[in-house]
């Protein structure tokens, strides 16, 4: 294939490059050095090699070459070897590495800046070793005092602003950057003037003075061209002064290498003058005129004061950024705060990769209102650019605060956008979106939120009245209970119809998820009854519940809500289908979970006004078919109700609320990603997002909280004494599991053995019901519990009482039914087996001489 042909063909290449060598004992090992050959016109780099033997002793030298790295051990850096490969190349195009004074190779002077260096300068002198100074020097031509007159003396100066003069023969060897050969020292070089000139200063090689009578004529027409280097101070009772003050301040932008270059100038009338290093006077030119300005040396040093404070630091004759400032940070940050400082910006707006816009990105929203949705035109903008939401979502997700645009310019997204953003992709996949965008009603929230960062935002008619509504919501409005109620609601149960209200209001969903026992039906009953007598109920609420509980629901609509019709969905296929043809006809329709899911396609294709689930953590499992069937379902407003939201996990809750408001809390996966892939030390964090997010939709109240308007709960917990045969039979098994248990946590581990203690678990339960279900020949009496609960139904019963049993295990509860048989009590009876359950349920609680109640 070519594509593997062409990868084993650089990888190849690679194999064949040396790689840098370095090893503990120099014994038997090359070491690199390089010898610079200078001649009259030109010079050379030779690489040799020393060899150093095993005893130590110095060897023969070679000509370094990258064969000889390659087979041979030498001694070489990385900057060495990409000198030698460079200095190889060129001979292999020129036959010798021979330069020219000046040329611009500075950069190999760089490699070898810690190599062993020998200089030969004929073939009659010894070859001198020589070092390159590590620091860069700065050259200037000092202008002295002769006998007779000036002299221009070279020097270089100082990072301690010391001076060495140069007074022996230098030799200008490269430039970019200029590196500069005197006696046994390399000096690499910063000169305001090309390197050709101070080649060519060098090579005169004698001092010439200017007379004082032609000193005029040497300021007039030399000292402008030689400015940037000269040391002028001398001159200064020859020129005129010329009294100007200190005008701008001011800062060049500009980028280089991809990297922001500063530079910090002082205006002075037409003059500008960098502001280090610091002066006293600087000379200036003006045509052929040359003036003396006084420098304002106080306002300088306050100014440099103010830029060091605001992370930009000099250093080695250049402007930086410092390290703990990021560059469009301090673009963002700091270039205001030095404009208000009395700073000059200049060329900002030439910058692309450094140039951060001011202005606040503009978020740009129009609502138009649906039957039970908002659709949602977005876009972000900043001045003409328009800037594509999934581009901003990847750069959030990266926690990257910048948005490049088009044109490579920055702009910067506060942490409050990049926030609500986070949360708007909450609600839609901003991902695969391109500006349209349909809410749930409930979305309404997060629209508010919206509005509260951008003013350009507009509504239609109903979407602006909507969110006013919501802006002027301070707590739920109370209502009175429908006139039909016939009952009264506790005052919790009232707020509860205040809540359940408040969503049909706004055309939210939600999930009433109060205890069991405090009367969630009732609640519900009392919204559709008020709806009703609103002639708010336009079409039938269809209410799924368990198959259990249809009957229930069937009695509580019946006597809290008599002025509701009701039609009870079920029966075998035929009977249903005569039932869906008079679905309209009725304000309640109830059904079950699985006819449900069974007449999916029937009932999904009705409109309902409200959609409720009972227990509706029923459909806690998303990938369930009963889950997806419901969700397909139509109605305008739908109500889950359950004692337990969560049961296992989030996804319980997601699952309940994306039937109650679908989008809500974003897609699935997107919901796992944050909120349940997270790390702990997020966790805090996101959950309280998720609870502000979730708080309008869920009412949950426990029976401690509304303790004080129950009646009286007494609970007494009975300890049971097991008889004798019933503790043998019992301490036996309890032995027996032990060892089985630890034999297998040994042998195989905790997680392979625990259905073997949950079998125990359940084994040792149902002996202490009773042993005999296990063993049909233990009589009835060798039960401790069943003797007790024998004593207490003879006394609850002749009192009149009426008596629930409930047992997990069905075979206790037939041992149970022989204690009734024995005594001549009448009971009903139910578990999993019967049904006509409503049958057995209204026998019991409407004849009088059936008591008691046997339910697994």
């Amino acid at each position: 294939m070519i594509w593997r042909n062409k990868l084993e063909q650089l990888v190849g290449m690679l194999e064949k490059i040396p790689q840098p060598q370095s090893f503990a004992s120099k014994s038997g090992v090359y070491e690199p050095y390089f010898i610079i050959e200078l001649r009259a016109s030109n010079w050379e780099i030779v690489p040799y090699a020393s060899y150093t033997r095993l005893d130590n002793s110095p060897g023969r030298e070679v000509r370094l070459t990258l064969s000889v790295v390659d087979s041979s051990k030498v001694d070489i850096t990385q900057n060495e070897l990409d000198a030698l490969i460079y200095l190889e190349a060129d001979s292999a195009a020129n036959s010798r590495s021979i330069f020219s004074y000046t040329q611009p190779v500075g950069f190999l002077m760089d490699w070898l800046s810690e190599s062993r260096i020998v200089v030969k300068e004929s073939a009659f002198k010894e070859p001198v070793k020589v070092s390159i100074h590590p620091e860069v020097a700065t050259i200037i031509l000092q202008l002295k005092k002769g006998r007779s007159g000036y002299y221009l003396q070279p020097s270089l100066v100082f990072s301690d602003q010391s001076v060495m003069e140069l007074n022996d023969p230098a030799v200008v060897l490269c430039s970019n950057p200029i590196y500069m050969l005197v006696k046994n020292k390399i000096y690499k070089i910063s000169s305001a003037l090309p390197a050709v000139l101070w080649h060519n200063y060098f090579r005169i090689r004698e001092k010439f003075e200017i007379p004082h009578a032609e000193l005029g004529e040497f300021i007039r027409l030399y000292v402008p061209h030689l400015l940037p280097v000269l040391d002028w101070e001398n001159l200064g009772e020859h020129i005129q002064k010329k009294p100007v003050a200190l005008g701008q301040k001011l800062i060049y932008l500009s980028e280089w290498n991809q990297h922001l270059q500063v530079d910090v100038r002082y205006q002075y009338g037409a003059f500008e003058f960098p502001a280090y290093p610091e002066v006293k006077r600087s000379l200036a030119n003006e045509g052929r005129n040359l003036f003396i300005i006084e420098r304002n040396r106080r306002e300088e040093c306050e100014s440099r004061k103010i830029l060091e404070d605001n992370g930009l630091i000099y250093r080695g004759g250049t402007w930086s950024i410092a390290a703990d400032y990021n560059s469009l940070d301090w673009m963002r940050l700091v270039i205001p705060k030095l404009e208000k400082a009395g700073f000059t910006i200049v060329n900002e707006e030439k910058l692309v990769r450094y140039r951060v816009h001011r202005q606040r990105p503009r978020l740009q929203i129009k609502v138009k209102s649906g039957i039970d949705w908002l659709d949602l035109n977005y876009q972000l903008s900043i001045g003409k650019e328009i800037i594509e939401i999934p581009d901003l979502l990847k750069q959030i997700e990266s926690e990257r605060h910048y948005l490049r645009l088009a044109d490579g310019s920055n702009i910067y997204l506060p942490e409050d956008m990049v926030e609500k953003i986070r949360r708007f992709d909450q609600f839609l996949e901003l991902k695969k979106g391109h500006g349209n965008e349909r809410l749930p009603m409930a979305g309404i929230a997060l629209l508010n939120e919206l509005s509260e960062i951008t003013e350009h935002i507009r509504y239609d008619r109903t979407a602006g009245e909507l969110l006013e509504q919501y802006r002027a919501f301070r707590e739920i409005q109370r209502v009175e209970p429908p006139q039909g109620l016939t009952g009264n609601l506790r005052e919790y149960q009232r707020h509860g119809l205040d809540w359940l209200m408040f969503l049909n209001d706004f055309g939210f969903g939600g999930i009433l998820a109060d205890d069991m026992g405090l009367g969630k039906t009732v609640q519900v009953i009392s919204m559709l009854l008020l709806l009703k007598e609103r002639g708010a109920l336009k079409r039938p609420a269809l209410i799924v519940v368990p198959l259990t509980l249809i009957f229930n629901w069937w009695e509580e609509l019946a006597k809290f809500a008599p002025g509701l019709t009701v039609l009870r969905y079920y029966g075998n296929r035929n009977e249903r289908g005569k039932y869906l043809k008079k679905v309209g006809q009725y304000d309640v329709v109830l059904c079950s979970y699985g006819v449900a899911l069974q007449d999916q396609k029937a009932l999904g294709g009705i409109r309902f006004n409200h959609i409720i689930l009972d227990e509706s953590q029923k459909i806690k499992n998303p990938n369930t078919k009963t889950y997806k069937a419901i969700t397909r379902f139509q109605s305008r407003y739908k109500l889950a109700m359950t004692g337990t939201p969560v049961e296992n996990s989030l996804i319980d809750l997601w699952a309940q609320i994306n039937f109650t408001n679908p989008g809500l809390l974003g897609t699935l996966k997107q919901f796992q990603t944050r909120y349940i892939e997270i790390p702990e030390e997020e966790q805090k964090t996101q959950f309280a997002s998720l609870r502000q997010m979730i708080f309008p939709f869920i009412l949950r109240r426990t029976k401690e909280e509304v303790e004080t308007e129950l009646p009286p709960l007494t609970e007494i917990v009975q300890y049971i004494e097991m008889s004798d045969k019933q503790r043998e039979s019992y301490q036996k098994s309890l032995e027996f599991y032990r060892n089985e248990i630890f034999s297998g946590i040994e042998s195989d581990g905790i997680n392979k053995t625990r259905i073997k203690i949950v079998e125990a678990l359940t084994y040792l339960r149902q002996i202490a019901c009773h042993p005999a279900i296990l063993d049909e020949n233990i009589p009835l009496e060798e039960s401790g519990k069943v003797q007790l609960l024998e004593d207490m139904l003879g006394e609850l019963l002749d009192k009149g009482h009426k008596v629930l049993i409930f047992s997990q295990f069905v075979r206790f509860l037939s041992l149970v039914r022989k204690v009734f048989d024995q005594n001549n009590w009448r009971y009903e009876y139910l578990d999993g087996k019967v049904r006509d359950r409503a049958a057995r349920i209204h026998n019991f609680q409407q004849n009088p001489d059936i008591s008691a109640f046997l339910i697994s």
